[in-house]
């Protein structure tokens, strides 16, 4: 489907769409070329680059109309049922989350300026795909850096630090596992220290992640297996040859300006 985006140049503001050529994923997929819309040519021009020929068609502007937005019913709440969305807290978690061995994961977070770290017997390699979730009082947006790593690397990158004089107090410490024996979904708080009281709501988005996984830990897993499946496959993939090079259609069309004031 091609897009349509818009773009300023000069003093002249055009829109814009365009249809790429062999270079498009789905040509690659062995797809049909994208098609490119039916309008009316006011002026062509072809630059061959040797590569990947491109034309410039300034067509004559589309019509758009904005789609119609249905009313929404009054929502009225009934004893018992979750708070709609719209009057749930959004939270944003902005986590990041290094797995040792695919056996545990570190995760670092903080919350009204205080630094948090936790360990957890999960592999949040399964919640790489997970971008929002929802609980009874509130909806987590989650930004998460993921990042995989061994003991022994991480041994040996401290071991490296170490000879280059940084002091041992000043380099990180790979935390303790969790215990083996905690069936479920489970976390230990590293720092601060547990002893200190930590602030309301500091822990409720760790809390859903550790939910969520419970509740969707056949779900979740299945499908980044899959994914890895799938890249496994792709790489395996003998590179095929280049294909003959195409045309690159884009075509453009003023919107009233000064340069042209008709809009054609």
């Amino acid at each position: 489907m091609s897009r349509t985006p818009f773009l300023l140049l000069g003093a002249s503001v055009i829109g814009l769409s365009f249809s790429p050529g062999a270079a498009s994923a789905g040509d690659a997929a062995g797809a049909s070329p994208i098609p490119v819309p039916r309008r009316q040519v006011l002026d062509r021009v072809k630059i061959d680059s040797g590569l990947n020929p491109i034309i410039y068609d300034r067509v004559v502007p589309p019509s758009f109309s904005a789609p119609a937005v249905p009313p929404k019913p009054d929502a009225v709440p009934q004893r018992g049922q979750p708070a709609p969305a719209e009057e749930k807290q959004s939270v944003v978690l902005f986590l990041f989350a290094t797995v040792y061995d695919h056996e545990f994961t570190v995760l670092r977070w903080s919350w009204e300026g205080r630094e948090y770290q936790a360990v957890s017997n999960m592999d949040f390699n399964y919640l790489t795909g997970l971008g929002m979730i929802e609980t009874e009082d509130r909806v987590f947006s989650l930004l998460m850096g993921l990042a995989n790593e061994s003991r022994e690397q991480f041994q040996a990158r401290r071991q490296t630090a170490l000879q280059q004089g940084w002091p041992a107090e000043a380099l990180q410490r790979l935390p303790s596992p969790p215990p083996a024996a905690v069936p479920r979904p489970a976390y230990w708080l590293v720092s601060p220290d547990p002893a200190v009281p930590v602030a309301s709501g500091a822990l409720a988005g760790i809390d859903a992640l550790h939910r969520y996984f419970e509740a969707n830990k056949a779900a979740l897993i299945a499908a980044f297996e899959r994914w890895q499946a799938e890249q496994a496959a792709r790489e395996l993939e003998a590179p095929a040859a280049p294909p003959p090079p195409k045309e690159t259609v884009i075509q453009f069309w003023p919107v009233k300006s000064r340069v042209y004031p008709t809009n054609r």
